[in-house]
């Protein structure tokens, strides 16, 4: 049998459509196995207004597990992902008709998919449903949307304010199945699927009228499956199976489609940092692939027509330029991570938005809680140029970006990177850490901070990034709480780990360090020790993979890990945070500045008592050139 070649679109917005045959169609012939997956294709207009579903997959290795499919008689070869799915979505009589990227989209034609891209929000749009195809069900997953459906159930039941939704719940649920059963454990490892992951199903799902996720032979609505999800979060269960880190994108994805649906999209350069963990093949389509969800007068703005041809970093440098050039903001900044992270050559005012490793920035915390979780009363939004505007400049090559702003302290010492995993050696790791951060921010000294308050309260503050859901009385008691009992767990893990350094001297330790050992053990399983954990824990995921510093001017900060003794924290007009900057030493100045320092930026910080304009002094303003 011949291979299957693609005809050309007509001109203007045409699109193909899979007709996707039942297997009764195979029993008309003796010469058609009953199980071939057979199709055929058709040309439509989309302002025709066709119908038809989307589906929202993932692709998987195209090199692996390859499958073939008859289509318009012919042998069309897909992955092994898009076959399952087809087989389920195949109905025993009639014939479905799907829109499949993979199959609808001639993938080797550059011109096509130039073409073709800019219309896939059109496409999900106006399709009947988005059918979410996560895979078909695992043993580690097994019953999670059955689970999910009475999680949601549950949810109209509970009638806790909104304002009381921040603190430990689950002992009001009463037909809840306590947290280390088994369906919890299923239902969270379904949003570990590979398509949770991936950064195209945002635009497929923002926009979709009815999207339905699949897995296996179940189905649940995308409205309900968040419903439970967002039920869990305020039962605690959410953040004792992972810190508030890993479920970021399935929270951003929802905020997405709740301002597209609301009629107030954002812009791009705002979903490219609340998306910076999600993967795309092509790095390209880190930006094409938030193109139709993006506010229609800022893609304007950026005068950029998707093209596959362009370098990448060509691409994200001039989505740089012309967003800090239209917007004269920087929120862009929020996405910066140091360039040393980076495989591409970009300057150090460029974002990376290959880079997807589990990070969240100070925007991103911010962005997080109001849409998903938090009134907006209860957000906190920083501004720490109060309402000043950027007026960038740029040098001729474009390579060099020069901004207006002052120094606000160096810093004098950082202590380590605050790592978090789930576990109680997880939790005696974090706790050494701590006791680093408060001993450079001299959390328990007697000396007061530069804005009045008691070193302890900025000390938390800093911790949590400034973030108070439920407000500053809620936060300080479960911050108390939090430090009361892991103070407690503290010293019985220490007993219990270098007691057992003593029992070769002193066999009698034995029992005494076994006994710390498992109490240590059931009071990190325990509900209450976990409900006070959890409530203050549940805020603080900016500080996860960052450092605490104290600066020469008496700031303490949330650093990100590649700062050093002797960086500079600066403010920046147009800026919502201040920057850790340090001279760049590498590379030839340039020769109309090169009587000027060049400064590379390592990323954001959270500096208490100067994220509101507190610490911004107009008149010290100067130019200042990075690289």
């Amino acid at each position: 049998m011949d291979s299957f070649t693609y005809r050309p679109l007509p001109p203007s917005e045409y699109i193909r459509v899979l007709e996707l045959l039942p297997p009764a169609f195979n029993q008309l012939s003796t010469d058609r196995n009953p199980s071939d997956i057979r199709c055929k294709i058709e040309h439509v207009a989309l302002e025709d207004e066709p119908q038809y579903d989307a589906l929202s997959y993932c692709w998987g290795d195209p090199t692996q597990s390859i499958r073939e499919i008859i289509c318009d008689g012919t042998l069309l070869v897909i992955t092994e992902n898009l076959y399952c799915a087809l087989t389920r979505l195949r109905e025993e009589t009639v014939s479905v008709r799907l829109w499949v990227d993979a199959v609808c989209i001639n993938q080797v034609d550059q011109v096509e998919k130039a073409t073709q891209i800019p219309l896939m929000g059109d496409i999900y749009k106006n399709s009947e449903h988005v059918l979410i195809w996560l895979g078909e069900e695992a043993p580690e997953d097994e019953g999670s949307l059955e689970f999910a459906r009475f999680l949601e159930t549950e949810s109209y039941r509970d009638r806790t304010p909104i304002q009381d939704q921040f603190v430990w719940a689950f002992r009001r649920a009463r037909h809840v199945p306590p947290p280390h059963d088994e369906k919890w454990k299923k239902f969270f490892a379904l949003f570990k699927r590979p398509w949770f992951s991936r950064l195209w199903i945002i635009q497929e799902v923002a926009v979709a009228r009815n999207p339905v996720v699949a897995c296996g032979s179940s189905r649940i609505s995308w409205d309900a499956l968040l419903k439970a999800l967002r039920y869990s979060g305020m039962l605690g269960i959410e953040s004792f199976y992972y810190n508030a880190i890993n479920l970021n994108g399935v929270y951003d994805l929802q905020n997405c489609r709740k301002q597209y649906l609301e009629g107030t999209p954002s812009s791009l350069s705002k979903l490219l940092t609340r998306t910076q963990q999600a993967a795309a093949t092509n790095p390209l389509d880190k930006i094409y692939g938030l193109w139709a969800i993006a506010d229609r007068s800022n893609i304007a703005q950026l005068s950029i027509t998707p093209s596959y041809k362009i370098p990448v970093e060509n691409l994200y440098r001039d989505v740089a330029v012309h967003t800090l050039r239209t917007s004269r903001s920087l929120d862009l900044f929020w996405g910066l991570r140091c360039r040393d992270r980076s495989n591409l050559h970009l300057p150090s005012w460029v974002p990376d938005w290959t880079l997807t490793e589990s990070f969240v920035t100070l925007r991103h915390q911010e962005l997080a809680f109001p849409d998903c979780m938090v009134p907006e009363w209860q957000s906190q939004h920083f501004h720490s140029t109060g309402d000043s505007r950027a007026s960038p400049a740029f040098t001729v090559d474009g390579n060099l970006l020069g901004l207006r702003g002052h120094i606000i302290g160096t810093v004098d010492e950082v202590s380590c990177t605050l790592r978090l995993e789930p576990g109680p050696a997880s939790m005696y790791d974090v706790q050494q850490d701590l006791r680093d951060w408060e001993r450079v921010a001299g959390a328990r000294s007697a000396v007061g901070y530069r804005t009045g308050e008691h070193i302890l309260n900025c000390y938390w503050q800093t911790l949590c990034a400034g973030v108070m859901p439920g407000g500053y009385q809620v936060c300080q008691e479960e911050f108390r709480r939090f430090d009361a009992v892991t103070r407690t767990l503290q010293s019985f893990a220490d007993l219990s780990r270098y007691g057992r350094s003593l029992i070769n001297v002193f066999p009698w330790l034995k029992l005494g360090v076994s006994i710390s050992a498992l109490v240590f053990h059931a009071c990190f399983r325990s509900f209450t020790v976990i409900e006070d954990i959890r409530g203050f824990q549940g805020n603080n995921g900016a500080m996860i993979g960052r450092r605490m510093a104290r600066t020469d001017t008496g700031y303490i900060s949330l650093v990100p890990e590649e700062t050093e003794e002797g960086d500079s924290i600066v403010l920046l007009e147009g800026g919502k945070a201040p920057l850790v900057v340090r001279p760049d030493k590498s590379g030839p100045q340039k020769k109309e500045i090169s009587k000027l320092t060049r400064w590379e930026i390592l990323g954001e910080t959270y500096v208490h008592g100067a994220m509101n304009g507190e610490a911004f002094q107009p008149d010290e303003c100067r130019r200042f050139w990075f690289s």
